[in-house]
């Protein structure tokens, strides 16, 4: 009776993760996208970014507008204190101050090169965590989906095991098989009830990892889809991966260095400011009425040496440029790689799951055959066990090279991007 109940309750757990709460894959990478903080830290630095292009311009083509005072005093006799030729008593000033840049169009386009660059890397960073989520995404959905495909198996190997127990009853009444023999079908359907119990555990463990993966707090049980991917071939070349994504990364890289040498040449420019003030700036106040004015004029600076050092900071950009092109050069060889070994991978993974569904089809028809045999009290049961158990390793099999081939399809379109 103990049994009874604990079999019908892990065929109805089962039954209840398996048929839950159907969710798509799309699903799940929206939910990643939507709660990854890198995601969220890029596209914040990517606004910070536009809002430096903002500063720029404000820097280099508005005025600056400052205000000054000062009060002091400065007391003494004839025998002591400051010269009167020098403070005359005290200092009073109260001024309004304008700085006006000039001629600051190269600065600007050095500038705005290094905020086009980091919004550029922020705008990148996104793209690519959101490409490596849709592998890391899919890969698990697909293994849920794998341990779904497992547990609909057995409980379908469950169900035709309690289906040739009761058929093989009226034998052993009959006396045409051995009381063993049933034994031994039943043998094998306990096992096959240990497996189930094993692979929900395995479900439960997949969901919750996906969950993480999405930064999902929800602990319920739920079924996925089918994944409907298929690959994205490349055509089989070097050169085809001069378009691939992920060396778009070095070029933003390159572009980074080049806008940091920019900026650096802008110290070596005339620097042409336009100044005005215009106040109250008197040595007593009693005449501080007859001190208002106003001054204007330029300010004009140029770094015209300083020892060489220009040369060498762009001798150590270059540099850092070549560094740049190898690692790019690396990079189209390992996907290039990459792409051809997984290829090759999908094709051995199609051969492989045709000739195992042939097996998969012999045996089931080999007992069909052993059933109708044993029926008739021409073939032992032990031979019937014997096949089975070949079937249920070939059946497995097959289930694995299926989740397979749907990993590499994915790891495939991943490194097609």
């Amino acid at each position: 009776m103990k049994r009874l109940l604990l079999l019908c309750l892990v065929l109805a757990l089962s039954s209840e993760i398996v048929n839950g709460q159907s969710r798509p894959l799309s699903w799940f990478l929206q939910q990643a996208y939507n709660h990854d903080p890198q995601i969220a830290t890029s596209q914040r630095n990517e606004k910070i970014a536009r809002i430096g292009k903002q500063i720029n311009h404000a820097m280099f083509r508005k005025p600056v507008l400052s205000g000054d005072g000062l009060a002091l005093w400065a007391p003494g006799t004839s025998t002591w204190g400051f010269s009167k030729s020098i403070t005359n008593g005290g200092e009073y000033d109260a001024l309004l101050n304008v700085r006006y840049p000039l001629w600051q169009g190269n600065n600007l386009k050095a500038y705005d090169m290094v905020s086009t660059a980091r919004e550029k890397r922020a705008n990148s960073n996104v793209l690519f965590r959101k490409h490596d989520l849709r592998m890391q995404v899919t890969n698990a959905y697909i293994q849920i989906y794998g341990d779904q495909q497992n547990i609909s198996y057995l409980n379908g190997l469950h169900k035709l095991l309690r289906e040739q127990l009761n058929q093989l009853n009226s034998l052993v009444q009959g006396g045409l098989i051995k009381i063993t023999d049933l034994k031994q079908i039943s043998l094998e359907d306990s096992q096959i009830q240990i497996q189930i119990k094993s692979a929900i555990n395995q479900l439960s463990q997949d969901q919750v990892s996906l969950n993480q993966l999405c930064g999902l707090p929800d602990t319920t049980g739920y079924q996925v889809n089918e994944p409907l991917i298929s690959p994205n071939i490349k055509p089989d070349s070097l050169v085809n991966t001069n378009s691939s994504r992920f060396l778009r990364s070095f070029s933003i890289d390159s572009l980074g260095l080049s806008a940091q040498q920019k900026v650096q040449d802008t110290q070596y420019l005339p620097q042409l400011n336009a100044l005005v003030n215009a106040g109250l700036s008197s040595a007593s106040l009693r005449n501080a009425d007859h001190s208002l004015g106003f001054t204007a004029g330029l300010q004009l600076s140029w770094k015209l040496w300083d020892g060489g050092q220009k040369s060498l900071q762009h001798q150590q950009t270059e540099l850092d440029l070549e560094n740049v092109r190898d690692q790019k050069s690396f990079e189209k060889i390992r996907i290039y790689q990459q792409r051809n070994s997984l290829q090759k991978t999908l094709q051995a993974l199609r051969d492989q799951i045709d000739q195992q569904e042939q097996q998969v089809n012999g045996y089931r028809n080999l007992l069909d055959t052993y059933r109708t045999e044993i029926d008739k009290g021409i073939r032992p049961v032990t031979d019937y066990v014997t096949v089975f158990r070949q079937y249920l390793n070939s059946k497995n099999t097959l289930n694995t090279l299926q989740i397979q081939r749907l990993q590499t399809i994915n790891e495939l379109n991943y490194w097609n991007w």
